[in-house]
């Protein structure tokens, strides 16, 4: 499922456009990812979050995740990765999507995550690029929770 706004921001003669790609939104209640793993793997464990994004025009992607009751084993994260050419189901086959890791720490519970403002890394910049959400860090017992999950392009 893929679902995109846009939203501009106008600051006296400037204004920038940035694209919301939600991931997840638990609206009516937290998302739980039940025993997060230690190793890389899709967000809850599923393929189903990964989207097809077309990065053309773009230079910047930000993580931005509402982070509920339950924390995660310290030190763990989610990371923002990509894909360009054929969908793929395999974690090891997505790249690091920006020139350093759009990553949050999710061992908080009850907070805004924001991985601030990364620059693209070149090879992730235009076509349509197969986009996932990739957590790590997890100790398999530990059930972190999430509001919102977004990605924003600009």
């Amino acid at each position: 499922m893929y679902v995109a706004s846009k939203a501009l921001q106008s600051v006296g003669a400037i204004s920038t456009a940035i694209v919301r790609v939600p991931v997840f939104h638990g609206l009516t209640a937290a998302g739980k990812w039940s025993n997060q793993p230690a190793a890389e793997t899709f967000i809850f464990g599923s393929t189903r979050g990964i989207l097809l994004f077309d990065t053309t025009g773009y230079k910047s992607v930000r993580l931005i995740v509402n982070k509920q009751g339950n924390a995660a084993k310290t030190g763990a994260t989610l990371e923002v990765k990509y894909k360009s050419g054929a969908y793929s189901t395999v974690v090891g086959d997505y790249s690091q999507i920006g020139t350093s890791p759009v990553t949050v720490a999710i061992d908080a519970a009850n907070t805004m995550l924001n991985s601030g403002w990364i620059s693209l890394a070149t090879a992730a910049k235009g076509a349509s690029m197969l986009i996932a959400i990739i957590g790590k860090g997890g100790d398999g017992i530990l059930d972190p929770k999430f509001g919102a999950i977004d990605i924003d392009f600009k």
